[in-house]
């Protein structure tokens, strides 16, 4: 049997990257799967790549993560087309790399937005439909950068260490529910994402400093994500789950040579 069979599962940010392997391992383990995002076009393409594989499995709803009103709308709709949420990953969020006198206030602001209260909006109004099953996960995608400095990404550090305290807060007050809040940790990913925010010295360095010299798939995130999702992890909450091939346990200067 597979192991979500019968559950809805709510992806934020699934128009690519990180957010549609999610939803493929999800969906190869039997959840329905909804995808959210504010890309129409990416929402379409992950819909239909997923129900090429597993037919009526996926369905799409195009929501702004930052818009409360948006994710009210959308929570709405799924109640009413699928009756329940059993899983939600809140895994939208955007980084932009900016020197402290270069960052805006609407930078802030909008990094916020997206990867700090969104991850609050989307946990309130889906929590609300999982404690009327008195069930639920919820599973926050969170970074490495919460728990170490990096220049440039001031607000990206801060939204993300927001999430951790968030993951743990939301914990305590699910509990009661029977609703478990957890958090992964990736370090830095392969991919379109790091290709458009790194150059390729940039890249060698972050893949020089993790123990297996190189960057991690989405697949090698996913994994994590989809385990804190299953019944496997019931008995695991408010915990920040660190997934980075041993990047953030290597002091500087003192990763082995390859």
């Amino acid at each position: 049997m597979k192991k979500f069979s019968g559950e809805v599962a709510v992806v934020t940010g699934a128009a690519r990257g990180l957010g549609r392997e999610i939803s493929h391992q999800l969906a190869a383990e039997g959840a329905k799967v909804v995808i959210t995002d504010i890309n129409e076009a990416g929402v379409n393409e992950t819909v239909a790549a997923i129900n090429q594989i597993y037919p009526e499995t996926a369905i799409g709803i195009v929501m702004d993560v930052s818009d409360p009103e948006s994710i009210a709308a959308a929570a709405r709709q799924v109640e009413e087309q699928l009756d329940c949420v059993d899983i939600l990953i809140n895994n939208a969020a955007m980084l932009r790399y900016k020197p402290i006198f270069e960052l805006t206030i609407e930078d802030w602001k909008k990094m916020m937005d997206i990867n700090l209260n969104g991850y609050f909006y989307c946990s309130k109004e889906f929590a609300k439909i999982m404690a009327r099953a008195n069930k639920g996960k919820i599973i926050n995608v969170s970074s490495i950068s919460s728990q170490l400095g990096v220049a440039g990404a001031a607000a990206y550090c801060a939204s993300k260490g927001g999430v951790n305290g968030l993951t743990r807060a939301l914990a305590i007050d699910l509990a009661p529910y029977n609703i478990t809040v957890n958090a992964v940790a990736p370090g830095p990913i392969e991919g379109e994402l790091m290709n458009t925010i790194s150059t390729e010295e940039g890249i060698k360095e972050r893949s020089s400093r993790a123990l297996f010299k190189r960057l991690a798939t989405y697949e090698e995130i996913a994994g994590p994500v989809v385990f804190l999702a299953s019944r496997e992890a019931n008995w695991m909450t408010g915990t920040v789950l660190t997934v980075d091939g041993g990047f953030s346990a290597v002091a500087a200067g003192s990763a082995p040579k390859s």
